[in-house]
C-alpha cells in the first residue's frame, strides 16, 4: 500500500513540474541552475483528492497534514538542507552527482518501487561481485551500485565466492565517492571449494537469497566425510587406510611374518597347480578343438593329461569351456563389464559347483555366489581414513566361492550372537542372505579398471570381523583378480604391525596380498583349462584346511553362544 501511494506522489509530483516548468536545458552544466529555479510542490491532502500546492517559502520544513514522505531508505534525507527529499531535491542530487546520468528504464523501475528486502538482497550481490573482481571490474560495479542509489549498509556475514584463497579488497574511491567496502566473514574453504555468491544479480528478478554452507556433507553409519575426501579409485591408495592394505611379490612368502598356513597353500596347493603342463583331458584327444577361437592352433601331446573331471562330464565341461572361448573371442575389450561377467567369466565359475570333481569326500560342496549386488555390512566394518583423505571404502566384488552348509548349521549359525551389532546374525562381512555363507575365495571381475581396490576392501572388512568376533586371524584368503582375459591369484593374509610403525590409533595389524600367481587366460584351450586346474586346487584347500581349521572353530563358537 505505501509503495502504491509513493508510485501515485511521484506521479503527481512530476506530472505538476511538467506543466508549470519550462523544458529543461540538454547540457547537464546548466541542470543545476535549471532545478534552482523549481519551485518546492508539497501535498497538502490526501493524495486520492489530488490537490497540490506551492510553498511560497521553499526553505520551511513543515509538513501539511496528509503529506506523504518518499521511502527514507530509498532517499535519505540530505544532510546539508535538514529537508525532506522531494522531487525537486532527488533532481538536485543528480544534477551535482559526478556520475554520468545515463540509467536504463529497468534501473529507474526498480529504484521506484523495489522492497526494501529485496534491494539488500541485490545489493550484497553487488557487493559481492565487486570485491572478487579486477579494479576495472570493480569500477565497473561501483558505478552500476551508485546509479541504483543503493546507500544503505550492506548486510555483513554473507558466503564469498572463494577458490581456495582469501579475494583482494578494492579500497580507496571512485569518481570522488567511497567505494562500499566490507571484509569477508568466511574464511578460505581448505579444499579450493568454490562457493556461489548469494543473492541476486543486477537486472534479474529480486528473491530470495541465503549465504551457502561452507561444504556439504555425506553422512554415514558412523562418521560426517565432507565432500573434499574422495573415493579409493588405485590400490596404493589403501595403504592410508585403516587397516592399510599393501601389496607385494612372491619374494615374501620366506618372510617370518607370513602365517604358516599361507605358506601351506603356497607349497601343497598352488605351486602343484602351477606347474602342471598336462591340464587338458585325454578324452579330448579326438575331439577337434580348432574351433573359431583366438588362438586356433593343435594342442601339443605333451598338454594332455589325466582326465581332471569324471567321464560323464567331460562332454559338459567342453561344451562350456567352448563356449566361453568363442564369447570372450567376440567381445574381447569391446562389450561392458556385466556382459563379459555373464558371459565369459561367470558360466567357468557356475560350472564348478556341478561337477562330482569339486565335491569333498565327505559330500560336502561348494556353493557359486553372484555378490556383484552385496555390500559390507554393517558399515563398521569398512576400512577408514583417518586423514580424512578418503571417504570410508565400501567395495563389492562379483563372485565368492563358499561351503555349501546344511539347514542344521544355518540354523545354528542364524540364532548365535555375536559381538559385531547393527545387523541381523552373520559370520563374514555382509548382511542378509549371504551373512551364514562360509565364503574362503572372492572374484573381482574388471574390463576396465584395477580389480585389486574392490578385493583389498572386501577381504580387509573380512578380516575386521573376524578381529572383532574372536576369529582364527591367520587364515589366507584366494582372490582372484580377473582382468579381461587374464586370471591372477593374490594370497591376502595379516601381519603384524609392530607398535613403533604403528599409527596412532590404527590396529596392530594389516592385510597383505602376495602375488600374482598367472593361473590362465580365455584366449586359448589351454589357458582355459589351467584356470580349471587352479580352481580345483583352491576348492581342494576348502575342503582340507579352511573348513577343519577355520568353519569349524566359528560352528563351535556359535553353538556355545
Amino acid at each position: 500500500m505505501a509503495n502504491a501511494r509513493n508510485r501515485l506522489h511521484s506521479r503527481l509530483t512530476f506530472a505538476h513540474l511538467k506543466k508549470t516548468t519550462s523544458t529543461p536545458p540538454r547540457s547537464s552544466s546548466n541542470i543545476a541552475a535549471w532545478v534552482e529555479q523549481l519551485p518546492t510542490p508539497q501535498v497538502t491532502s490526501h493524495p486520492s483528492q489530488q490537490q497540490i500546492t506551492h510553498s511560497q517559502h521553499p526553505s520551511s520544513t513543515s509538513k501539511p497534514l496528509g503529506s506523504i514522505d518518499p521511502n527514507p531508505q530509498r532517499f535519505p534525507s540530505n544532510p546539508d538542507t535538514q529537508t525532506k527529499p522531494t522531487a525537486t531535491n532527488l533532481l538536485k542530487r543528480r544534477a551535482t552527482s559526478p556520475l554520468p546520468h545515463h540509467r536504463s528504464s529497468q534501473s529507474r523501475r526498480i529504484a521506484s518501487s523495489e522492497h526494501p528486502i529485496r534491494r539488500s538482497a541485490r545489493l550484497a550481490s553487488l557487493q559481492s561481485k565487486m570485491n572478487n573482481r579486477s579494479p576495472q571490474a570493480a569500477q565497473s560495479l561501483a558505478d552500476t551500485y551508485r546509479e541504483n542509489e543503493m546507500e544503505a549498509e550492506p548486510p555483513q556475514g554473507h558466503a564469498m565466492a572463494l577458490r581456495g584463497r582469501t579475494p583482494a579488497t578494492p579500497s580507496g574511491s571512485l569518481n570522488g565517492a567511497p567505494i562500499p567496502q566490507f571484509a569477508p566473514t568466511t574464511p578460505s574453504h581448505p579444499t579450493g571449494l568454490r562457493l556461489k555468491s548469494p543473492g541476486r544479480s543486477p537486472g534479474r528478478s529480486p528473491g530470495r537469497s541465503r549465504p551457502r554452507s561452507p561444504a556439504k556433507t555425506v553422512q554415514t553409519a558412523q562418521s560426517s566425510i565432507t565432500t573434499s575426501s574422495r573415493g579409493i579409485t588405485k590400490k596404493e591408495q589403501l595403504a592410508q587406510m585403516d587397516p592399510d592394505v599393501i601389496f607385494v611379490g612372491m619374494g615374501y612368502i620366506k618372510d617370518d611374518s607370513v602365517p604358516q598356513l599361507v605358506k601351506d597353500l603356497w607349497t601343497t596347493y598352488i605351486i602343484p597347480a602351477r606347474d602342471e603342463q598336462k591340464v587338458v583331458p585325454e578324452q579330448l584327444k579326438a575331439t577337434k578343438l580348432n574351433t573359431p577361437m583366438k588362438t586356433k592352433v593343435q594342442i601339443p601331446e605333451s598338454h594332455y593329461g589325466p582326465d581332471l573331471f569324471d567321464a560323464s562330464e567331460i562332454t559338459k565341461v567342453w561344451d562350456t569351456v567352448k563356449d566361453a572361448l568363442e564369447q570372450a573371442e567376440k567381445y574381447s575389450g569391446l562389450c561392458h563389464e556385466p556382459h563379459w561377467v555373464g558371459q565369459v567369466v561367470g558360466p567357468l565359475i557356475s560350472e564348478l559347483r556341478k561337477l562330482t570333481s569339486f565335491t569333498s569326500t565327505n559330500n560336502r560342496k561348494i556353493e557359486t555366489l553372484d555378490i556383484s549386488a552385496v555390500l559390507i555390512a554393517p558399515h563398521v566394518l569398512c576400512p577408514t581414513c583417518p586423514t580424512e583423505v578418503f571417504v570410508d571404502a565400501n567395495k563389492k566384488i562379483d563372485y565368492a566361492l563358499a561351503l555349501d552348509v546344511s539347514k542344521e548349521e544355518e540354523r545354528v549359525l542364524s540364532l548365535a550372537k555375536y559381538r559385531v551389532v547393527g545387523t541381523p546374525a552373520s559370520i563374514n562381512q555382509t548382511a542378509g542372505w549371504t551373512a551364514v555363507k562360509p565364503m574362503f575365495a572372492s572374484f573381482e571381475v574388471k574390463t576396465d579398471g584395477d580389480p585389486l581396490v574392490q578385493l583389498g576392501v572386501w577381504n580387509a572388512a573380512e578380516y575386521v570381523k573376524r578381529s572383532k568376533e574372536g576369529y582364527p586371524m591367520d587364515m589366507p584368503i584366494p582372490s582372484i583378480a580377473i582382468d579381461g582375459d587374464y586370471w591372477k591369484l593374490w594370497m591376502a593374509h595379516t601381519i603384524r604391525v609392530p607398535a613403533k610403525g604403528r599409527k596412532n590409533g590404527a590396529k596392530p595389524w594389516r592385510v597383505q596380498f602376495l602375488g600374482p600367481i598367472e593361473m590362465g587366460n580365455t584366449l586359448s584351450v589351454e589357458g582355459v583349462f589351467r584356470i580349471l586346474h587352479f580352481l580345483k586346487a583352491i576348492v581342494q584347500w576348502g575342503f582340507d584346511v579352511y573348513e577343519p581349521e577355520y568353519f569349524k572353530k566359528v560352528l563351535a563358537k556359535a553353538k556355545k553362544s
